[in-house]
């Protein structure tokens, strides 16, 4: 499911991954769990490779209705910006 909001590297290796994923050669299982790392850094989306979503929004989806869901994400990304630098700048810090 990379999200529009997802950076490209992230967004690279979930489409590398969602062809692998279900692979049984050991090699690309390796390069799954690689490609599941840089998923997890870029965007804290811990998965295991059985677990992996399926792509978001679907293919299938209009066009009005893709660009709708990515600025809907573009949004709460920036709400959940605010709150956390509302959070560090008000919150006690603990030491």
């Amino acid at each position: 499911m990379p999200h529009p909001v997802w950076s490209e590297r992230a967004k690279e290796a979930y489409w590398h991954l969602w062809q692998v994923r279900a692979s049984l050669v050991p090699e690309e299982q390796k390069e799954a769990e690689q490609l599941l790392e840089i998923i997890y850094q870029e965007t804290g989306h811990r998965w295991k490779l059985n677990e992996v979503p399926d792509p978001m929004p679907p293919e299938d989806w209009p066009e009005e209705a893709r660009a709708a869901f990515r600025h809907f994400w573009e949004l709460k990304r920036e709400k959940r910006q605010k709150i956390d630098e509302s959070i560090n700048r008000n919150a006690p810090q603990e030491v």
